[in-house]
Formats: structure tokens, C-alpha cells, sequence
């Protein structure tokens, strides 16, 4: 990057500012046009979030531009989460007042910019201030009470409305009479999107209460009252493998595992592929 006068101000740039630099020269340039290659694409992040940056690299993709596509993924798993949530039901004009008594400060401050520290200095401010009127608004709740366990995801909530659309389109060819094919082929595509999601939705679910059981580390929890039937509310779910009065709890663990999840889950396949037979007409 030093190699000519702009790449040694990019250098000063970058160093004066703390950023950090995520391309890795070897996976090859990320322009290509017919007289001149080079990397002109830089990825840079705040020294803070470095460490959670991964996978960074290069798309072998046409992108309809001399600029190649560049991927990264930012994980975040390994954040420390907070013992309590914010009920935020109830106090949001509480909230929304302590904001206001504070906005012509912040204007004030918005309006000053001459530089990159002023901005970080607001960004900062700001956030502090979000979480005074958060702290001084809203009620807090222990996150033992929170539902931990969950599944949905934006691929299935995209997939759920792909489905109802489908199905909407469906039921207004077939209300309005139109053509036999055009009504087969639309109830075809509802069907298909149908079992798509219904697979993916039982997958995730499989998937999501795995990585919860072996993530889970609380000794007395859900899995725990599950497991050994101490739940305040009638239950028959408890288990003893074989019988055996003397199973411990690593043995009861290790038969819903077996149970639940006898395969690899890095083993399954997702590529949907129905086979469509002849399709009856419609009365």
C-alpha cells in the first residue's frame, strides 16, 4: 500500500485513526479490468471489533464490474451477555422525555463536526446517554426469565412469506376461473414452497434445541426439571434409561441426546429436490 504517495497517505489514514485492516493480499486482487489490476477495495474496522472479524476473502463470482466481491462474517458469540433485559412495554414516554430534555445538546454537537474524533466523541456520548434513559426508564427483569431457547431466523421468515404469497396468488387464480394450467402450475408452486419450508423449519428447530442442550451449563435449569420431572405442572417426561434406578445424570443426558439426535448434524443434506408427478386437474 506504501508503493506511491496515496498509498502512504491511506497508510497514515488508517494508522492515525486506529483501523484496522482485514484484506489479506494473497487471495489475489479484488479489481481486474482489461488494462490494470489492483486493490483498491479495502476493509477496514475499528480496532474494538477486530478480533470478531472472520472469514475474510474473495468472491470467484461475476459481479457485472471490475470490482470483485468481498465477504467477511463479524461473530459475535463470544460477546459477554448481560444477566437482565429491558421490559420496555411499559416507560417508553418516560424514555422518549429524558431524550428530549437532551436533544438540543446533541444538535448542538452535531452541528460542531471538524473531524473523525468529534464524531466518535458524539457516537460515544450518545450511547451513554441511550443507556441512562434505558436504566432510568424501564424496569428490569432477570434474564433466567427470558425464553433462551429460539429458532427463528430471517431464512425462515423469508421462506414463510414466500409461502403466503404463493398461496395468495393460488387461491386468487383459483377463485377467479382462470386457466386450468395456470391454476395447476400456481398450486404446483405453493405445494413446493410449502414442503421447502416445512423441511427447513424442522431442521432449524432440530438444530437450534442441539446446539441449546449442549450449550446449556446451568446444573439446576429447565433441562434439569425436564430431565429429572420436577416441573410444578404434571409431567410424564421424565426418563430412566432401561429402568435402571441407578442411572446418573450423565447417563439420562446422554439417552434424550442419543434419542433426539441419533446422526451427524454436519453430515445432512438440504438440497430439496421433489419429485413431481403428473398433476391431477381441478374440479
Amino acid at each position: 500500500m506504501t508503493d506511491n504517495d496515496r498509498g502512504r497517505k491511506m497508510s497514515e489514514f488508517i494508522a492515525s485513526n486506529n483501523l484496522f485492516l482485514a484484506n489479506i493480499p494473497e487471495y489475489g486482487p479484488s479489481f481486474i479490468s482489461p488494462i490494470n489490476v489492483g486493490f483498491p477495495d479495502l476493509t477496514l474496522f475499528s480496532t474494538p471489533i477486530c478480533n470478531y472479524v472472520k472469514n475474510w476473502g474473495i468472491l470467484d463470482m461475476e459481479s457485472h464490474s471490475d470490482h470483485k466481491y468481498i465477504y467477511f462474517n463479524i461473530e459475535i458469540e463470544e460477546l459477554p451477555e448481560a444477566d437482565f433485559y429491558f421490559k420496555s412495554k411499559h416507560g417508553q414516554n418516560k424514555f422518549i422525555g429524558f431524550l428530549k430534555k437532551h436533544i438540543t445538546t446533541l444538535k448542538r454537537k452535531l452541528k460542531n463536526f471538524t473531524n473523525i474524533i468529534y464524531q466518535n466523541s458524539f457516537i460515544q456520548d450518545l450511547i451513554e446517554l441511550v443507556k441512562q434513559g434505558a436504566f432510568k426508564s424501564f424496569k428490569k427483569k432477570p434474564k433466567r426469565s427470558a425464553r433462551r431457547f429460539s429458532f427463528w431466523n430471517e431464512s425462515l421468515r423469508q421462506l414463510r412469506n414466500k409461502v403466503s404469497k404463493l398461496f395468495k396468488i393460488y387461491m386468487r387464480n383459483k377463485s377467479n376461473n382462470g386457466n386450468v394450467d395456470i391454476v395447476q402450475k400456481s398450486g404446483c408452486d405453493y405445494r413446493k414452497a410449502r414442503a421447502e419450508y416445512k423441511k427447513l423449519l424442522l431442521h432449524t428447530k432440530r438444530k437450534a434445541w442441539e446446539v441449546y442442550c449442549i450449550n446449556y451449563n446451568e446444573r439446576f435449569g429447565s433441562l434439569f426439571k425436564l430431565v429429572f420431572n420436577k416441573f410444578r405442572s404434571s409431567s410424564i417426561i421424565g426418563v430412566n434409561p432401561n429402568n435402571n434406578p441407578n442411572n446418573n445424570i450423565q447417563d439420562k443426558i446422554s439417552f434424550i441426546m442419543d434419542s433426539f439426535f441419533p446422526g451427524q448434524s454436519p453430515g445432512e443434506e438440504l438440497t430439496y429436490s421433489p419429485i413431481l408427478g403428473p398433476i391431477d386437474p381441478l374440479i
